[in-house]
């Protein structure tokens, strides 16, 4: 039989080791966007996909519309898996930075 105090430590440790496991890192890439080169939208396992810019840019959305990323922000892009996120105007390549996460981003 354990006494109180070894019972609650063994929960506190369960709830411990719970919490890591939980826990899961964000992935993130810089790709580099151009007419030519779309985003392809991949989650790499997590639950949201954000992305950030140090440009405006403008994606066209497939068949849905377009999307405006203002510049120094983060913005939800969770579309479709799969989805190809094609720059209306951007002919050079630039980079942007894409981070897969189970949080939300603020």
């Amino acid at each position: 039989m354990c006494t109180d105090d070894q019972h609650q430590e063994k929960l506190t440790l369960l709830q411990q080791i719970k919490n890591r496991l939980d826990t899961r890192n964000n992935i993130d890439d810089t790709p580099l966007v151009s007419t030519v080169r779309p985003l392809v939208i991949d989650f790499k396992d997590r639950k949201h996909l954000f992305i950030w810019s140090a440009n405006a840019i403008t994606f066209s959305l497939e068949d849905l519309g377009q999307i405006a990323i203002t510049a120094n922000t983060w913005t939800n892009i969770s579309f479709q898996q799969g989805m190809r996120l094609v720059p209306a105007s951007q002919t050079t390549p630039v980079s942007v930075f894409v981070r897969a996460t189970d949080e939300t981003i603020p």
